[in-house]
């Protein structure tokens, strides 16, 4: 979601739509230039146990209204982190529902280490498919860096997001470590599902359901490669129920495009599950996230 980027976004969709399609981790090209398969080895601090098979976002229904202006509290739940299935209670409304961007309730313009830590995640994400390690380590690192200077102020605003981020980190350090590409790409994605209900809480200029489309389609593309159809349904299911939410202030915001090209992508992506096509759902996953794109560019 930040506008630092080390290459373009349309090559990094490339990324991840090869991710899902290289998931035995073979080498796929990207635009991102020569990968260097190199690099520092990461202190991870993860339990010896290995981390449990991840299948998918929990995310619950969004409610009755349809419409969610950027100055309005948000009325979808959030997308939960990815990894094992939740059995916990969900965390009341105050700690997971944050305010849009540009509320009143906002504390201020974006710190620069939460965007340091989206654009980590998304690199880890994108260098995977190429066996990018020592790129991938140097990512992490910066990541552990930039939450450790927040890692404070972040559990003030909200305990609970913290944690999910202290334990995603945990488990991207020792997959990272490890040279597992499949875990490490989910264990980016969990980071990203929780911080952006923490960049919810600040000056983040647009709603915070396109960021959490963002989150979903790439679990999308994910759940894809490990062939997971069940879970890839569920994201659908939670992809369309933030659409709802936000569509009306997409096209407050002249994406009357942008809104058809979202229609059209969700009805793909149901015909892939009906089909329980695996290599439709990577497609039209990626092509999700490029329409996610767009929206970002509306604000």
């Amino acid at each position: 979601m930040s506008t630092t980027r080390s290459w373009s976004r349309s090559a990094r969709r490339v990324g991840v739509g090869c991710l899902a399609l290289t998931i035995g981790l073979s080498a796929c090209s990207t635009s991102g230039g020569s990968v260097d398969k190199t690099g520092p080895t990461i202190a991870s601090t993860a339990p010896s146990a290995s981390r449990p098979a991840t299948t998918r976002l929990a995310t619950e229904a969004a409610s009755a209204s349809t419409t969610t202006p950027t100055t309005a509290p948000s009325t979808a739940a959030p997308p939960t982190a990815g990894g094992a299935p939740n059995t916990t209670a969900p965390p009341g409304p105050t700690s997971t529902t944050p305010t849009t961007s540009g509320a009143a309730a906002s504390l201020g313009p974006v710190p620069t280490q939460l965007d340091s830590l989206e654009v980590g995640a998304e690199d880890v994400i994108d260098l995977v498919p190429d066996k990018g390690w020592g790129q991938i380590a140097r990512a992490v690192q910066a990541m552990q860096t930039a939450w450790g200077e927040y890692r404070d102020a972040a559990a003030k605003a909200d305990a609970a997001l913290a944690d999910r981020i202290d334990g995603a980190l945990t488990a991207l350090a020792k997959a990272a470590g490890g040279k597992d590409g499949q875990g490490a790409a989910q264990a980016a994605n969990d980071v990203s599902a929780p911080l952006i209900e923490l960049l919810a809480r600040y000056d983040l200029g647009r709603p915070v359901q396109i960021g959490r489309l963002d989150v979903i389609g790439r679990q999308i593309v994910l759940d894809a490669g490990r062939r997971d159809v069940a879970a890839a349904a569920t994201q659908v299911d939670a992809a369309r129920a933030q659409w709802t939410a936000v569509k009306a202030d997409v096209l407050a915001h002249k994406g009357d495009q942008v809104a058809t090209d979202a229609e059209a992508v969700l009805e793909a992506l149901d015909r892939a599950l009906q089909a329980a096509d695996a290599k439709s759902l990577t497609t039209k996953g990626t092509e999700l996230l490029e329409i996610v794109d767009k929206m970002e560019g509306l604000y």
